[in-house]
C-alpha cells in the first residue's frame, strides 16, 4: 500500500512540475514586443574640396514613439585621433519615420564626420527630450 501512495506523490508532483512549466511559457510568449528603431545617415560625397557644400540627409524611426525629433550632427577633426564636440546642424520634428536633410559648407581640411540622433518626445514643445539612438558616423575627407 505504501508503494501504491509513493506514487501517486510522484505523480502529482510531475503534473504540478508540467503544469507549472506551460503556465511560464504561456507568459514569455505573451511578453511585451521588442520595439524597433532604425537611424541612419548619408552624405553626398566621402571627399570634398575647402568650401565645397555636402548634402546631409538623416532618417529615423521608432515603432514605439509617438511623436520624435531627428537631429542631424557634426563634429570635426582637432587633430590625429582627436574630434570636437558634436553639434547640432538640423532638427526635425515628425511621427514616424522622420526624415532630414540639410546642407553644409566645409570650410577647414581634415575630417568632417555627420551622424544622425534620434529623440522620443512627450510633447511637441518638450524641452528634455530623451535620446533613443544616434547612427554610425559617416566621414567625409576635406582637401585643401
Amino acid at each position: 500500500m505504501k508503494q501504491g501512495l509513493n506514487s501517486g506523490v510522484r505523480k502529482g508532483r510531475r503534473v504540478a512540475v508540467i503544469g507549472a512549466l506551460g503556465v511560464a511559457a504561456v507568459a514569455l510568449a505573451a511578453g511585451p514586443a521588442a520595439a524597433k528603431s532604425s537611424i541612419s545617415v548619408s552624405a553626398s560625397a566621402h571627399t570634398a574640396h575647402v568650401g565645397a557644400t555636402v548634402q546631409v540627409r538623416g532618417q529615423g524611426g521608432d515603432d514605439s514613439a509617438r511623436l520624435e525629433l531627428l537631429c542631424l550632427q557634426e563634429r570635426t577633426a582637432v587633430k590625429a585621433g582627436h574630434w570636437s564636440d558634436w553639434k547640432s546642424v538640423k532638427c526635425v520634428e515628425g511621427t514616424r519615420n522622420v526624415k532630414a536633410a540639410t546642407k553644409v559648407k566645409v570650410t577647414k581640411r581634415g575630417a568632417v564626420q555627420f551622424r544622425s540622433a534620434l529623440y522620443k518626445l512627450k510633447s511637441w514643445h518638450d524641452q528634455h527630450p530623451v535620446r533613443d539612438g544616434i547612427s554610425a558616423p559617416t566621414t567625409v575627407n576635406v582637401r585643401g
